[in-house]
């Protein structure tokens, strides 16, 4: 089956999403379901082969861990991964493996959990014909690229202690693209796991600050979207637009997105930014938790941190 046949199959999943390659592979597309990666799709020139979940996370899988475990074992060549992932068993334990993976499945609808509302953004925006289009998801950064991060001084005095601990390599939620340029979004739902606040805003500034770093990022995020138009995965009239004048410009920009809970309590974890040296350089935004809001969410509204807190 051709590539490009598999990921038009794989995306009538509504869980699935498909994305470009990382920077530790970067010949296979990477396929998360619900948010959790559950495949790597070979596209390379030379030989190679796909690969499956690993299998360490099928003891995950609450279902039937033992059947994850056979079908990801059994599957050796291109055309046994191909058949298994696009199989509904496959997809149905990979999945429960993946909501049991990353912390306690949701007593609550499955809407409210960062994951979900990740995926919902991927899949409605990334061939959307808005104004701007969704093109990566957690996207983790080689650690070198942060190896000279700069700090705010009341922040210098923060790194170390466990309660605002600096990751030293970051992972972004949300990589958009329009008119505004290359957007890096960090998401939080319910206004939930906001404690890493000062931790996603000092990697913010280093992205945008540190002119090796930030030209790296965007030739890496260039080179996923050749990716992405090559395999019908993005709009690609939205890329033909703004490409230009968005590389050229080295244009990148970067932000929070609020969705659900309540904006004042949005505002009030923000308002933790208060008086650092390069907040203003940010953009942030609300959204209520609700599928007819998030079909018609718009990045390019999203305000600076004087019109957010306001």
């Amino acid at each position: 089956m051709e590539k490009k046949e598999l990921c038009k199959k794989l995306n009538q999943n509504k869980k699935i999403v498909i994305v470009g390659p990382d920077c530790s592979n970067k010949n296979k597309l990477r396929v998360y379901n619900t948010g959790g990666r559950v495949a790597r799709i070979y596209v390379g020139k030379r030989n190679g082969k796909s690969e499956l979940m690993d299998i360490e996370y099928a003891k995950y899988c609450k279902k039937d861990a033992n059947k994850l475990k056979r079908i990801i074992e059994k599957a050796t060549t291109e055309e046994q991964i191909t058949n298994t992932l696009l199989s509904k068993d496959y997809q149905e334990l990979s999945q429960d493996a993946v909501d049991h993976r990353y912390g306690k499945k949701a007593k609550k609808e499955d809407d409210d959990k960062e994951r979900n509302i990740e995926t919902q953004i991927m899949k409605r925006f990334m061939n959307a014909e808005n104004g701007w289009i969704a093109i990566d998801m957690e996207v983790q950064c080689p650690r070198k690229w942060f190896e000279n991060m700069e700090y705010d001084r009341e922040i210098k005095e923060l790194v170390g202690n466990k309660k605002n601990k600096i990751t030293k390599q970051p992972k972004f939620d949300i990589i958009t693209f329009s008119k505004e340029g290359i957007g890096i979004i960090e998401l939080k739902v319910n206004n939930e796991n906001c404690d890493n606040i000062l931790s996603h805003y000092c990697h913010m500034k280093h992205i945008l600050k540190n002119k090796d770093s930030k030209n790296k990022f965007i030739e890496e995020i260039e080179t996923r979207i050749d990716y992405l138009i090559k395999y019908g995965l993005i709009n690609k009239n939205i890329i033909d637009q703004y490409s230009k004048q968005i590389f050229s410009e080295k244009k990148l920009w970067c932000g929070f997105l609020f969705v659900g809970g309540n904006k004042s309590d949005s505002i009030r974890i923000v308002e933790r930014l208060e008086g650092k040296e390069f907040i203003n350089n940010l953009k942030f935004m609300y959204c209520d938790n609700d599928e007819s809001k998030i079909k018609i969410l718009n990045i390019n509204n999203m305000q600076n941190y004087t019109e957010f807190t306001k």
